[in-house]
């Protein structure tokens, strides 16, 4: 499952008592996956120097020296085993640990033409039910990228609306005990400094699915990054009031209301066109 581990090379590097010797050593590590950090973090363009010194932070080396890998083998093979029995059968994730530097937290990508799951411990909020929630919402992506050969780059709207909104409620089949905040990450919010307004992000959410769902119509075939930032990522909504990432709601819903039906793996496989979506969406 694990064919990677750099949180634990990085751990190693961290026991050496000589802070020149430990810089070298990283950038040495960061260097060698370039390829890696390039694809993970397509839009960054930060040095395998500034890399490296990060990594030599106080916060940072506390994290990566209580890294205890072990966890997140266990909990991926709860994961893995909980789709399984909901699927029937599904592939094994090749999956990388690998830092996200603050900026993303996990992300399928393709090296060599093959799909890999690159997930980020260096957050230090990916603990219990956060950490089974991550895993499971990117191995859904993974699952996409080995059946309908999806790739995660300059998604237009209606792309992210459909693979969030898969991810999240397949997500929420695997644990059905977890709060559908907490499914949603939305418990996060006010850790990234994005507090949910009063009432919580799914209520809100629920109360205002019409708005949001005419606001996506709008720019459903999109790729600009303010539309998908509004809706995907940490811009609110309309103002300070409002939450963000309400399209993995919308999606949620969307995918939620297909789901009566078409069967789960019927939506895995498939390769919706902005019409497909827009006409799910629309009967959401």
């Amino acid at each position: 499952m694990i064919v990677r581990d750099c949180i634990s090379e990085i751990k190693e590097i961290l026991r050496i008592s000589n802070r020149d010797d430990r810089l070298n050593r990283l950038v040495g590590l960061f260097e060698s996956t370039n390829d890696i950090f390039s694809a993970h973090l397509s839009r960054s363009t930060m040095t395998t120097e500034r890399r490296a010194s990060l990594m030599l932070g106080p916060n940072t080396q506390k994290l990566i020296r209580s890294f205890n890998v072990r966890e997140w083998i266990r909990t991926g093979h709860v994961v893995a085993k909980r789709l399984k029995k909901i699927l029937g059968a599904a592939p094994e994730p090749s999956i990388v640990l690998y830092p996200g530097f603050g900026g993303v937290n996990g992300k399928v990508i393709h090296l060599n033409g093959n799909p890999l799951l690159v997930l980020s411990p260096d957050f230090g909020h990916w603990t219990g039910d956060n950490r089974g929630v991550l895993i499971a919402h990117e191995y859904v992506h993974y699952l996409r990228a080995c059946f309908a050969a999806v790739k995660f780059e300059r998604q237009a709207v209606r792309e992210h609306l459909y693979e969030e909104g898969l991810a999240v409620y397949i997500t929420s089949l695997v644990f059905p005990d977890t709060p559908l905040g907490s499914v949603f990450m939305s418990n996060l919010h006010r850790v990234v400094g994005r507090p949910d307004p009063e009432g919580g992000f799914v209520r809100w959410c629920g109360i205002n699915f019409e708005k949001i769902k005419a606001d996506a119509m709008k720019v459903l075939t999109s790729r600009k990054a303010a539309d998908v930032e509004r809706l995907f990522e940490g811009v609110r909504l309309d103002g300070d009031d409002t939450p963000i990432r309400t399209g993995y709601y919308l999606g949620f819903r969307m995918i939620r209301n297909a789901a009566q039906s078409t069967t789960v793996d019927e939506l895995l496989h498939l390769q919706p066109t902005a019409r497909d979506v827009r006409r799910m969406l629309s009967s959401s």
